[in-house]
């Protein structure tokens, strides 16, 4: 067990409830409740989960730190079961009751071919995520820019949120290094409960949060456009010294031609 895992296991007996008294400024504007680090707000559930990967319509729930382990035996186990299937209708194929049925089976036979290479693709994203300690969300958003992989401490260093090797990532979702226990489904206790993160943020000095591309892109938008109207204003009143300096030179120069004209006169006479 490496030291990174260490670490963060002096915090398991920590509390969400407890963040309260810890200092804890952070809370989410959806719901309103404090928000923990590499916590997210699911539009879905209307609630906020720790590590959410997605919310799958195919549970009907949000995979997150809970209940990741048993996704990702679930695709493992439907992958091995529509090989099998696969084998089973091709081990028939010159066989009578193949024959009998050919429409039927051809159909199976093909929609087994397509269901094995999508589930293929699936198993291959989820566990290489998985093994990276990233979630989807996180890749989506940007990876540890806007996916809360990393924080900065009050000292400027920056913090990984994610472990350094696959065996700490996978232990953190399976609580097991072996890889029968790994592949066998149970029900053994998760060695984290998500709120070991935050508290070490707060014992490191967490300074802030990595702000989303969209909010910077929210933000550089607006530093823009008051940009564009300071320059803007800039401009007309540039403009409007410009045409006052005019008028004063008309107006200078009305006085100084009445002046001539009002001295020819007196010549005149």
């Amino acid at each position: 067990m490496s030291k990174d895992v260490k670490s963060l296991l002096k915090y398991r007996n920590k509390t969400i409830s407890a963040l309260d008294s810890a200092s804890w400024i952070s809370t989410c504007s959806e719901c309103m409740d404090i928000k923990p680090v590499r916590t997210r707000h699911c539009s879905v559930c209307n609630r906020c989960v720790f590590h959410i990967d997605h919310h799958s319509p195919w549970v009907n729930n949000c995979v997150g730190l809970e209940n990741l382990r048993f996704y990702l035996l679930f695709i493992f186990y439907l992958l091995l079961a529509v090989g099998y299937n696969l084998i089973t209708v091709r081990a028939i194929w010159n066989h009578y009751i193949y024959k009998q049925n050919m429409q039927l089976m051809n159909f199976v036979y093909v929609f087994d071919q397509f269901l094995f290479l999508v589930l293929i693709c699936v198993n291959i994203w989820h566990w290489t995520v998985a093994m990276t300690g990233m979630s989807t969300v996180d890749v989506i958003c940007g990876g540890s820019s806007g996916g809360q992989n990393s924080f900065v401490s009050s000292t400027g260093k920056k913090h990984r949120l994610t472990f350094r090797n696959v065996q700490d990532n996978l232990y953190k979702v399976f609580g097991t290094q072996s890889t029968i226990a790994i592949l066998s489904p149970s029900l053994r206790g998760m060695p984290f409960s998500g709120v070991e993160w935050t508290y070490q943020a707060r014992d490191l000095g967490f300074k802030e949060e990595i702000e989303s591309d969209e909010e910077d892109g929210l933000h550089k938008t607006t530093a823009g456009e008051m940009s564009s109207e300071s320059s803007g204003v800039h401009d007309d009143i540039e403009l409007t010294e410009l045409n006052t300096s005019k008028v004063v030179h008309q107006v200078k120069g009305s006085a100084a031609s009445s002046s001539l004209d009002s001295i020819m006169e007196d010549n005149d006479i």
